[in-house]
């Protein structure tokens, strides 16, 4: 498969302090959604799907076309699949719906989760707004507790 993927057209930008216009957003995620209601519409659910899943190509006659990837960890309504991999945690956590994250049920609503969390990164994330999430990121790891373990929800500033 020849191409890029989302997550280094996001790398590229990120160099550049730049983040996709509203335009290209917009272009980019339709197909995606389209793929996502044709997966649900069949029982099944991504569960893993992020900037890294998304792929931009251009086919023979030049028209550019959005792939979505690896549904090697879709979740199905076949029993037999879900009982080999419900007890999993996989995926990057940056875009796992919340759900993903306790190990509750997972719908087609956590793929739309997901979904728009890529495309809120794409939009809006910039090299300055993630030099801030990572000074916020260290001061919160210098003031976790040593003694105890703590579970922490960082959230990006905007």
């Amino acid at each position: 498969l020849t191409g890029e993927s989302l997550d280094k057209l996001l790398q590229r930008r990120l160099i550049e302090d730049a983040t996709m216009t509203e335009a290209e957003t917009v272009a980019l995620a339709l197909p995606v959604l389209d793929v996502l209601e044709a997966a649900h519409e069949r029982g099944l659910v991504h569960r893993d799907l992020g900037p890294n899943k998304i792929m931009l190509t251009v086919t023979a006659r030049g028209d550019e076309l959005v792939k979505v990837l690896d549904f090697g960890v879709a979740q199905s309504e076949i029993e037999t699949r879900e009982a080999n991999t419900q007890e999993l945690q996989f995926g990057s956590v940056e875009y796992m719906a919340p759900e993903r994250l306790f190990f509750e049920p997972e719908t087609p609503a956590s793929d739309v989760y997901s979904l728009g969390a890529t495309f809120w990164v794409a939009a809006f994330f910039t090299a300055t707004a993630f030099a801030l999430s990572m000074y916020a990121l260290e001061q919160k790891v210098q003031n976790v507790q040593a003694t105890s373990p703590v579970m922490t929800h960082f959230q990006l500033p905007l």
